[in-house]
């Protein structure tokens, strides 16, 4: 067969009259059915190779044969890529024509793949890439731990936006979460997480401290809450006899020590 170069330069009504010759060839059957064929084989490789990679081109030129009469109706799709296939090496499909049982082009070259190197000038050699043995085995997903997942939970919509900022650890969520729950410190909680997204170093440990040391009573407010809140058990307190009073009052250093 003429090399590349040459091919490029036939008429493409020269490679037309071929692919007709060819294919009126084939249909006296026999040999000539092979040597028809052949012929034809040739014709639509030259014929690919003649139009390149312009697949639009190509496509009206096949249009434009079978209007003519030079295509038959019944050469087209499949057995169009069949027989461009099979004309990239004539002595393969020759050698397969002599063998084969089948009289459509399609099933001759499913027949002859495996012979060639490959499909065509324009496809790439056989084979499977390797695409998927190389990929690594994914990696199974860690469920998130329980603590997240409740701190993910109480925070709700909250939870998102301190992520990174200065109330991201898991302290400082635990103690806003603790500030959230308390009615009187809902409200500051909201401002620290405002704070905290603006990129303020904000911090809801502290906070809470601070709040703790403020709620704790001075011995006053616990001798004004004993009267108020212990009428039953003082009553009896003054009811009791000194030696069941000492007893009482060694029972409350007691839990004021522990």
């Amino acid at each position: 067969m003429s090399n590349v170069e040459t091919i490029l330069d036939f008429p493409v009504e020269k490679i037309a009259r071929r692919l007709r010759d060819g294919l009126e060839r084939a249909k006296r059957g026999g040999h000539e059915w092979i040597e028809g064929s052949l012929e034809a084989f040739a014709a639509m490789y030259d014929a690919r190779l003649r139009f390149g990679t312009d697949q639009v081109a190509f496509g009206k030129w096949i249009k434009e044969q079978h209007q003519t009469g030079l295509l038959p109706r019944e050469i087209y799709g499949n057995e169009l890529t069949a027989m461009w296939h099979l004309g990239a090496d004539i002595d393969k499909a020759r050698d397969a024509l002599t063998k084969t049982r089948f009289r459509t082009y399609r099933n001759i070259w499913k027949e002859a793949k495996p012979t060639y190197s490959v499909d065509s000038i324009y496809d790439k050699p056989h084979g499977r890439p390797k695409k998927d043995a190389e990929k690594p085995p994914p990696q199974p997903v860690k469920p998130k731990p329980r603590a997240t997942l409740m701190r993910q939970l109480k925070l709700e919509d909250d939870y998102a936006p301190v992520q990174g900022t200065s109330l991201g650890s898991p302290k400082e969520m635990d103690a806003l979460i603790q500030m959230r729950e308390n009615p009187n410190c809902k409200d500051e909680a909201a401002q620290l997480i405002e704070r905290a997204v603006a990129g303020e170093p904000v911090t809801a440990t502290a906070v809470l401290a601070a709040k703790g040391r403020a709620d704790t009573p001075t011995s006053d407010e616990l001798i004004d809450l004993w009267i108020k809140h212990s009428h039953k058990l003082l009553s009896a307190f003054q009811r009791a006899d000194v030696a069941t009073k000492r007893k009482f009052a060694e029972y409350i250093r007691e839990q004021a020590n522990a």
